[in-house]
């Protein structure tokens, strides 16, 4: 046909018989029927909502699945294989007396108070407790602190420690009088009971 290219044995680029360029063997894209492009072996074509899939010897789709005919991005996967953005450093509370309340920790969790690390400076508004186990809490001092009010949705708890035990009753004795403030026993039914540290922190010794 009179203006068609017809693609020489190197590969090139021939219309078909609607105008559009269909690819010789050494690959490249033709359109697809509805005007999406699709590729030949290791390249990209696009799915039916318009999305990228990839070829054999092309790109890596999504690996938490395709995103939504919205556009909206995928769901990040929840399994060992995730990519972790880093490691959980420390836990930090805020109180009035930061040495004090690293020593009210130690007396429950053991450890060690400001052992030299150099990842924080010790001062009197920081205070830390390296605990057996590896984790290290934080200590923060804030002049003006506001201590949560166990079951008062305005001042909430934000977050708590759950903290292992054996003997339940001989763990709660060993807090009470390191300073702990018991705010729920549950009434000797539950294998838990909620306390508040001196700073008006709760925390939960659970029994293993």
């Amino acid at each position: 046909m009179i203006g068609e290219n017809e693609s020489t044995a190197g590969g090139g680029n021939r219309p078909t018989a609607g105008g559009e360029n269909e690819p010789s063997a050494g690959g490249g894209n033709r359109p697809t029927a509805g005007g999406e492009t699709e590729s030949t072996a290791g390249g990209n074509r696009p799915t039916v909502g318009g999305e990228t899939e990839s070829t054999a010897g092309g790109e890596t789709a999504f690996a938490g699945g395709r995103p939504s005919a919205s556009g909206a991005e995928p769901a990040l996967p929840d399994s060992d294989d995730a990519v972790a953005v880093g490691h959980l450093q420390t836990i930090v509370l805020d109180g009035p007396d930061p040495l004090a309340l690293a020593r009210f920790y130690r007396a429950l969790l053991g450890g060690e108070v400001n052992r030299p690390d150099r990842r924080w400076s010790l001062g009197d508004d920081w205070a830390t407790l390296h605990i057996g186990t590896g984790l290290v809490l934080c200590f923060q001092g804030v002049p003006d602190h506001r201590p949560p009010q166990w079951g008062d949705p305005g001042r909430p708890q934000q977050l708590h420690l759950d903290i292992g035990v054996t003997d339940l009753d001989r763990a709660h004795e060993r807090a009470l009088t390191a300073g702990a403030v018991l705010l729920d026993d549950g009434d000797g039914r539950r294998s838990w009971r909620i306390y508040a540290d001196p700073a008006g922190h709760p925390f939960c010794l659970v029994r293993d």
